[in-house]
């Protein structure tokens, strides 16, 4: 090596050993960091398309929430065919017609078996079968309740 080379390496071995006053270190440090930061491009496309989507989705949200308030579920048929979860109007008046027929069976079935009831008392009275000791309201009362 010769010596030029010499006084550069010796001058950069120097140089490595220097170090920033303290009061520069703090300055500096201050102002890096109270610099206006400019995002990146990509953070800034990033949050712009958040903020859009959540908009998007609030917004959709609430008109769902505005149709299942004042629509009801009456529209529901419309948009899903036979997907429905509630009955249409001609299924509920067949389930009413059907719950009345229902009723009327049982109905029917009650006096069916409470005259049979009634004619046996009846027959039973007219015999003079019945106990000495019941009276015909205390048969009557047996046979209706």
């Amino acid at each position: 090596m010769n010596d030029i080379e010499q006084k550069i390496l010796s001058l950069l071995k120097d140089a490595c050993s220097i170090r920033p006053s303290e009061e520069f270190r703090a300055r500096s440090r201050e102002r890096i960091l109270s610099a206006a930061q400019t995002p990146s491009l990509f953070h800034s496309i990033r949050r712009e398309l958040a903020e859009n989507l959540t908009f998007g989705l609030a917004l959709g949200m609430a008109s769902i929430m505005l149709l299942v308030i004042f629509g009801g579920f009456t529209y529901w048929d419309r948009l899903f065919p036979g997907v429905s979860p509630t009955l249409s109007a001609q299924d509920l008046m067949r389930e009413a017609e059907n719950l009345d027929f229902k009723i009327q069976l049982k109905e029917a079935k009650y006096l069916d078996t409470s005259a049979q009831q009634i004619g046996a008392l009846l027959t039973e009275i007219k015999e003079g079968d019945a106990d000495e000791n019941e009276s015909v309201d205390d048969l009557l009362d047996k046979v209706i309740f």
